[in-house]
């Protein structure tokens, strides 16, 4: 004869706090348009036991990287970050190509100098945030280096309003 365990059946109060605690790190990590998140606060509007169950199961049977990401705080890759957690960031990229060099169709100025820019955005990591980071690739030699960035804040001074809108 073999034995069967009975589970006992939470009840809607048990369910309402583990889906009410459910709920809010859904709401951080898939945001509220997110499915999952819609039917388990419906469940949690009705306190009915069969809705609490139906929500339950439904994020038990997600696939185990989300379930991950949603218990432990990250946000999935498919998702998008909230706006508040994102950083717009004017980004310059300087090149000085020398005489008889290729110029890969890029217009240089008199000085043999590219400028390019872009608005770029990136998740916030610190409170500390620079307002200004300078990237230097290793082994570029020191003179090249401050004739660039001279270069990138005479773009700057001359370009700011067309740069920033």
């Amino acid at each position: 004869m073999s034995k069967k365990t009975i589970m006992k059946e939470p009840s809607p109060e048990e369910l309402v706090l583990e889906l009410g605690s459910l709920k809010q790190k859904l709401e951080d990590t898939l945001g509220e348009s997110d499915p999952l998140f819609k039917l388990i606060e419906e469940s949690l509007k009705t306190e009915d036991l069969h809705h609490l169950l139906v929500a339950k199961a439904a994020f038990e049977g997600q696939p185990e990287h989300i379930k991950s990401c949603v218990l432990n705080g990250w946000r999935p890759e498919t998702s998008r970050p909230r706006e508040e957690d994102l950083y717009r960031f004017l980004d310059l990229e300087g090149w000085e190509i020398g005489e008889g060099e290729d110029k890969h169709g890029w217009d240089t100025d008199e000085d043999g100098h590219v400028v390019l820019h872009r608005m770029t955005e990136q998740l916030e990591d610190s409170p500390c945030w620079p307002h200004v980071r300078v990237q230097i690739r290793e082994s570029t030699p020191k003179d090249r280096t401050v004739r660039l960035l001279k270069k990138a804040v005479s773009y700057v001074e001359s370009n700011w309003e067309k740069l920033v809108r």
